[in-house]
């Protein structure tokens, strides 16, 4: 990636990807699990903590899209062992709820969303560590 001169060269999501052995979409994922980005409809958004930290939008051909300081190294939560994640029937069991009582809850909170075959994990739900 080349920069005009006089200006410091940014990393897209792209170039991190690459750099870290995954594809632009897990990136994306990581960082809104992390708080670096939220999701605003079709595109990402920076949050104001990252951006303070040197997250800038650009334009492009295809639209904007967020860089980072050439020095942006993030800190991503590993994935965590299959035994520590809790199910709905887990954290129902916990409360004295059903499985369905909990969903709706967690679904209250903004960490989960119906889905046509079960629930999906938010972007709000990752920032707590869902999956």
């Amino acid at each position: 990636m080349t920069s005009k001169p006089g200006t410091q060269q940014k990393l897209t999501h792209a170039t991190l990807a690459k750099a870290l052995g995954k594809n632009r979409e897990e990136i994306e994922q990581l960082f809104a699990a992390t708080g670096l980005i939220v999701s605003h409809g079709d595109t990402w958004v920076l949050t104001p903590q990252e951006e303070s930290k040197g997250g800038q939008y650009r334009e492009g051909r295809f639209g904007r899209f967020i860089v980072w300081p050439n020095d942006f190294k993030p800190k991503l939560i590993p994935s965590p062992p299959p035994e520590s994640l809790l199910t709905a029937t887990a954290v129902g069991k916990h409360f004295d709820i059903t499985p369905a009582r909990a969903n709706s809850i967690l679904s209250e909170l903004g960490w989960i969303d119906k889905h046509i075959k079960g629930w999906l994990v938010t972007d709000i739900g990752r920032g707590v560590g869902g999956f």
